[in-house]
């Protein structure tokens, strides 16, 4: 149930002069509206029609709720905030994310190869308890036989080519391995891509310590 029953189109606030049950019935939709943060689908603000008082004001955003018809990924909270110096006033997504430990630790991935490896998808969704997963945070341990400057492990976003956006991590002894906890965003269907630069024998694995997602 939508709870965005109070100072929004058609559900005034309680004004002096009221009748009494009009009071109670406003004052109580306003209680209700303040526990539940303007909890709904539509913009309670009716667009932007609100004023500077209403500043600071949170509304959960159900649009994208698990099932519903926005992308599944959960719902928001917004902020009702100057947006400019205008000033235009709006909701601004907050972009929480709530983080989700996985234990015990799973192993997604290992291996040995003595030759490079293209870009390739890693699909982690059976290792996460929902379907909104938006990051993953790795554990990556690599070990090489000729480490150097261009012998790496790498993982990025599912679609990136931006180099700038691979995360990469280098052996630095010859047959010692190397651990290193890395952040890897995730694509709608919980991919990400990972490869590996050598010219000699390299063992790499990954473990999933934990996931966010939208809170």
């Amino acid at each position: 149930m939508a709870h965005q029953e109070w100072n929004t189109t058609g559900k005034p606030e309680a004004e002096t002069g009221n009748a009494y049950s009009t009071a109670f019935t406003r004052l109580k939709n306003g209680i209700k509206t303040a526990l539940a943060n303007y909890c709904g689908t539509s913009d309670p603000s009716g667009g932007g029609t609100w004023t500077s008082d209403q500043i600071g004001t949170l509304w959960f955003d159900e649009t994208n709720e698990i099932d519903a018809a926005g992308d599944d990924l959960g719902g928001s909270l917004k902020i009702y905030e100057t947006q400019t110096a205008t000033p235009t006033l709006g909701f601004t997504d907050l972009k929480l994310r709530r983080i989700q430990a996985v234990s015990p630790t799973t192993n997604i991935l290992s291996g040995s190869t003595a030759q490079n490896v293209a870009f390739t998808d890693i699909d982690i969704s059976g290792s996460t308890t929902s379907n909104r997963a938006l990051a993953a945070v790795l554990q990556i341990e690599v070990k090489a036989d000729s480490p150097g400057a261009g012998v790496f492990f790498a993982v990025r976003k599912n679609g990136v080519t931006t180099d700038s956006l691979t995360r990469r991590v280098y052996p630095q002894v010859t047959g010692i391995s190397v651990q290193q906890q890395i952040k890897v965003e995730l694509d709608a269907d919980q991919i990400f891509e990972w490869s590996v630069t050598c010219s000699a024998t390299f063992a790499y694995e990954i473990d999933l310590l934990q996931y966010e997602e939208r809170a």
